[in-house]
């Protein structure tokens, strides 16, 4: 190598003194299309879904990406599921893998798949890899039937000024709060404070369809986290589950867990 100076690399030989060559994992996969996606739906993949994934191994499978009729990323604490109709068999796939799709620079991504051997391709890029194993562990059927729950309450506020009020907010919830604030909705809006009430804001809504009162707790952490993925100026919540508070940005839904008083 010359550059500035001239530096001699050793070339890695094996046993027999042969130069090593790195074995083409697809070379004997039958390759046939199963789909295709765009770099705009792997964008949207990442950036709504992927802040829903878990990031500790007690339940390895939610550390990946449920793909199937849907999209779904949860970590049993928070849920995000995308309408995306990619996969009649489904498939775990890793962030990890997902994350890697970003590379692309060409639109259009074809996906080869053999069994649980994924290949996907442009013109300029193949990425090889295998789906995650635990699929059967999944709680498909239990996630689709909390996110299709109906949610007699909705009001929809500004984005920017929720993100602005839980910002302002979080600087007056400590340790001993564990993260945790309560939300009040009424009739015309919903009021955010810490627990000890030190910071407490008030946020107008621009619609809503009860005028139902409801009082609950949740992780400003958490709560935050889910609103940033969303692309909408506006933020519909659904409420009144003693478990759960419900968001839906067009073609994403997310589901947020209650903390118990």
């Amino acid at each position: 190598v010359k550059g500035n100076g001239t530096y001699n690399i050793e070339i890695p030989t094996d046993d027999n003194g042969e130069i090593i060559k790195y074995p083409n994992p697809i070379v004997d996969i039958e390759l046939v299309e199963q789909f295709s996606l765009t770099r705009s739906k792997i964008s949207r993949i990442l950036e709504t879904c992927k802040y829903a994934l878990a990031t500790t191994y007690e339940n390895p499978c939610y550390t990946g990406y449920y793909v199937g009729t849907n999209v779904l990323a949860t970590d049993t604490y928070k849920i995000c599921r995308l309408e995306a109709n990619l996969l009649d068999s489904p498939a775990l796939i890793s962030a990890q893998m997902m994350n890697l799709l970003e590379v692309f620079t060409q639109d259009k991504i074809s996906v080869m798949r053999k069994d649980n051997t994924f290949v996907f391709f442009s013109e300029d890029c193949t990425l090889y890899g295998t789906a995650m194993e635990g699929i059967e562990d999944y709680a498909v059927d239990a996630i689709n039937t909390l996110i299709e729950t109906e949610f007699e309450n909705t009001c929809k506020v500004p984005k920017s000024e929720l993100l602005q009020a839980l910002d302002r907010l979080s600087l007056f919830v400590n340790k001993y709060d564990n993260n945790v604030i309560q939300l009040v909705f009424n009739n015309s809006s919903i009021q955010l404070s810490s627990k000890a009430s030190s910071g407490i804001e008030v946020l107008n809504y621009i619609e809503s369809s009860t005028a139902k009162e409801f009082i609950c707790s949740i992780d400003i952490e958490m709560f935050m986290s889910q609103i940033k993925a969303q692309a909408s100026d506006t933020v519909t919540i659904g409420y009144g589950a003693p478990n759960a508070i419900k968001m839906i940005d067009n073609d994403v839904i997310q589901i947020v867990s209650l903390i118990e008083d």
